[in-house]
């Protein structure tokens, strides 16, 4: 008796994650008895979830988070979102999608590097790119490639991530002088395409803009 259909599917679909070829998946779930495509599958669909994990724990050493953090137990009390952007909107990490940047303001101790961080973990979790700086680090990063005379490298490195955070940007009066302008990138910053969203968090009043 031929395996089913769902049989057929869960291998073909546990098959692309591992990225194996479509047509010999094709082939191999509809090619042995239905114990043999269970076994087939549940392999295959356990291949998967482990690269799945391996690929989420790489994102996140690779992202710099000072610390984990998740949203669990998070005050939202604080919080006070712009109209048009509910929590929900702000979980999904819709504002990627729609190439949105976010801002993240308020006074110290507010939860703003908290949900920064969250928002990476995120982004990792789901297998987005996502890179946590602060402003200074930032700062002192580019220019030692800079100075190595790898800039325009590591700016397409940190360019990669889906979610680039720059934390306590409040903290570093005229940043944007002091590296990124035009003189100190040789007269030109670079193109602007396919721009990654960009989250910030800033000392003030308000919250996520």
């Amino acid at each position: 008796m031929p395996a089913s259909s769902e049989l057929a599917r869960r291998v073909a679909e546990a098959g692309r994650r591992c990225s194996l070829t479509t047509s010999v998946l094709s082939e191999w779930a509809t090619a042995g008895s239905p114990k043999q495509v269970e076994y087939l599958a549940s392999y295959l669909e356990a291949e998967a979830a482990s690269r799945d994990a391996s690929k989420r724990a790489s994102l996140l050493r690779r992202c710099g988070l000072p610390a984990p953090k998740t949203f669990g137990g998070y005050d939202w009390s604080a919080v006070s979102l712009p109209e048009g952007l509910g929590r929900d909107d702000l979980l999904s990490l819709s504002f990627l999608d729609r190439r949105e940047d976010l801002v993240l303001m308020g006074d110290v101790g507010t939860g703003k590097t908290h949900m920064a961080s969250a928002l990476c973990q995120l982004a990792c979790d789901r297998r987005l790119e996502a890179r946590f700086f602060t402003a200074s680090s930032l700062v002192m990063r580019l220019r030692r490639a800079r100075g190595d005379g790898r800039l325009d490298r590591e700016m397409s490195q940190i360019a990669r991530a889906r979610l680039l955070v720059i934390d306590e940007l409040g903290f570093l009066p005229v940043f944007s002088q002091v590296l990124l302008s035009e003189r100190d990138c040789g007269g030109n910053p670079g193109p602007r395409r396919d721009r990654r969203r960009t989250a910030c968090t800033a000392r003030g009043r308000g919250s996520a803009r």
